[in-house]
């Protein structure tokens, strides 16, 4: 029998919370180790061998910790930190994580007089003008459009993004389960076309998975990166067919662009990118519309166990809440916020705010309808309509602490209670639209926002003058708005500022 000696006596361990702890606090409790059962080694000195391979080792330690710590929280959804991850995760819910989509807009052509007939190709640019504070925003042609002679003007669907046509993703080398990446980054989800060539091009298909594949299909599938990349991912040659060894024998063709800053404002598309011949301007009549971006983690951590809970179906209240503002039209755009109010005992009134503010669209609403409509129970009805906004008006003055640049303090209030008023409003790390209907608006809550503003030394609201009680079918939104400010007795007023987020 082989004696093995208690090492415990000799070296009592220590409590350390290795998972818990900061390099820096690891390393200080390494150090109180070494003193308590090392009490002949005394020299602490960061030049120390002996100290810097104790350093060397919590290093190492911490790459492990945070390795793990990650690897661990990417398990559960509430926790997780990884795209990849997070879509895995809500695949097993059967909650479809959501994509970012492109924006479409109907651009105006005006033709110059005593024109031929000419020709607007598909794929003709159209942009936004840029200026420093916002980039170009570029659109193209869905479709030629055959202007005929005497013709003044045409409306020509447009769609946020450009196109990449044919780019070599590289050589299959035969092997199972290849995965190849796109050049460029923001990638409009589902808008790929993958050919290989095997003696002549031949487009291949897109499938969710290769589990219905077998080892003859020419099947390929799609995923995105946490870094915004975008790839395709081949079979195994028994689940889904190895693409042929080949050089430089894949090739893909997509769009890029999506989210909603496609969704530009009425009157703003007016450059002409293409040299297209009679073509006197552009200008689009109505905002752009049907642009989102990619969902957050944030928001499928809140959205993904709910819809798991309704099973996809418009039973209780809180299930048709949640089905309409995860619902997203790829026409329309996105809900920021819904309420759901019984009427009767079979009928549900379903107020909705559309992410771009206003009142939705009748197509929009129909949309929506006729998706809960086809998760209703039979006997239940269902009706979309538009929000009932309490609009609040703000009047207020605030004084201003020296050394501060008023104006820039004024905006910085304006910022804050549009924050914290508009129903629109969308957290930028989140994604998510805090703002609920039924919530009542207290002075408390307004004055605590102005005073916590960097440089407001306090302030005084004139309107509202109460606390503003909000129905539960209602949702606030801010009014005009009224700052006077006052600075070493001389005083200034900002009217009618803007409520634009």
């Amino acid at each position: 029998m082989i004696n093995i000696p208690d090492t415990r006596s000799k070296f009592p361990l220590q409590q350390i919370q290795y998972l818990d702890l900061t390099i820096n606090e690891l390393f200080a409790q390494i150090l109180d180790y070494k003193r308590a059962n090392c009490p002949n080694y005394t020299d602490e000195n960061p030049s120390d061998p002996g100290t810097q391979f104790l350093w060397l080792w919590c290093i190492l330690s911490d790459f492990m910790r945070q390795h793990i710590n990650r690897t661990a929280l990417n398990c559960f959804l509430p926790t997780v930190t990884d795209r990849v991850s997070l879509e895995a995760l809500c695949q097993m819910l059967n909650y479809e994580l959501g994509h970012a989509a492109a924006a479409a807009v109907s651009v105006t052509f005006t033709i110059e007089s005593g024109h031929p007939e000419v020709l607007i190709p598909a794929g003709t640019q159209v942009t936004t003008e840029g200026t420093e504070d916002s980039p170009t925003i570029i659109f193209e042609t869905d479709s030629d459009m055959l202007v005929p002679i005497g013709t003044d003007s045409v409306a020509i669907n447009c769609v946020h993004g450009y196109a990449v046509t044919e780019e070599t993703l590289g050589s299959s080398e035969g092997e199972a389960s290849q995965v190849f990446y796109a050049a460029k980054t923001g990638v409009l989800w589902q808008s790929e076309t993958v050919e290989i060539n095997d003696g002549g091009w031949e487009a291949w298909t897109r499938v969710t998975d290769f589990i219905d594949s077998i080892a003859s299909s020419k099947h390929y599938k799609i995923a995105e990166g946490s870094d915004g990349s975008y790839y395709i991912m081949f079979g195994d040659g028994v689940n889904g067919k190895i693409p042929p060894s080949g050089s430089n024998n894949i090739r893909i063709s997509y769009r890029v662009g999506g989210g909603e800053i496609g969704n530009v404002a009425t009157g703003t598309v007016i450059e002409l990118v293409n040299d297209t011949q009679y073509i006197a301007s552009i200008t689009n009549a109505a905002a752009a519309s049907g642009g989102t971006d990619l969902e957050t983690i944030a928001h499928a951590q809140k959205f993904a166990p709910a819809m798991l809970r309704s099973t996809d179906r418009a039973i209780s209240i809180q299930d048709i809440k949640t089905l309409a503002e995860t619902y997203v039209s790829p026409i329309y755009g996105r809900i920021a916020k819904a309420a759901v109010t019984e009427v009767g005992t079979i009928t549900a009134e379903v107020r909705i705010v559309p992410a771009a503010g206003g009142d939705p669209s009748t197509e929009l609403k129909q949309a929506l309808k006729e998706y809960l409509s086809d998760k209703r129970v039979v006997c239940n009805y269902l009706d979309v309509l538009d929000p009932i906004y309490n609009v609040v008006d703000i009047d207020l003055s605030i004084w201003v602490k020296d050394g501060h640049l008023v104006s820039k303090v004024v905006d910085a209030v304006r910022a804050a209670l549009v924050t914290y008023l508009s129903p629109t409003y969308q957290d930028p790390t989140t994604g998510l639209y805090p703002h609920e209907f039924g919530r009542n608006v207290y002075t408390s809550d307004l004055v605590k926002i102005v005073a916590s503003v960097s440089g407001v030394d306090h302030c005084s609201f004139t309107t509202p003058s109460a606390d503003v009680d909000v129905e539960d079918y209602e949702i606030v939104d801010i009014g005009t708005l009224n700052i006077t400010a006052y600075l070493g007795g001389v005083s200034s007023s900002w009217l009618n500022l803007s409520t634009d987020q």
